[in-house]
């Protein structure tokens, strides 16, 4: 059996794709929107700072702006994988 059959019988396509494609927008779009509220001092430094594990978000976010298209690749495999085991 070949993989399309078996995502096909598995689970309907536009379920998978629909995911992938929603994770991927998200991806470009989250740290678009963190880089601008950093910008206009919406989320201060001093704050983000303040918080160890809100800090690392933040500048995973601004790592995710940077690297736009290797991070949504690994984002799309990781959520087409994480669909495909989870209606197993």
């Amino acid at each position: 059996m070949d993989i399309e059959n078996y995502c096909q019988n598995l689970i309907p396509k536009n379920i998978l794709l629909k995911s992938v494609a929603v994770s991927v927008i998200l991806n470009i779009t989250l740290p678009i929107v963190f880089k601008f509220l950093i910008k206009k001092n919406i989320l201060k430094y001093e704050k983000i700072n303040k918080y160890k594990y809100f800090k690392q978000f933040i500048d995973m976010m601004i790592y995710h702006n940077d690297t736009k298209i290797v991070s949504s690749l690994i984002i799309a495999i990781i959520v087409f994988i994480s669909v495909l085991i989870a209606k197993k």
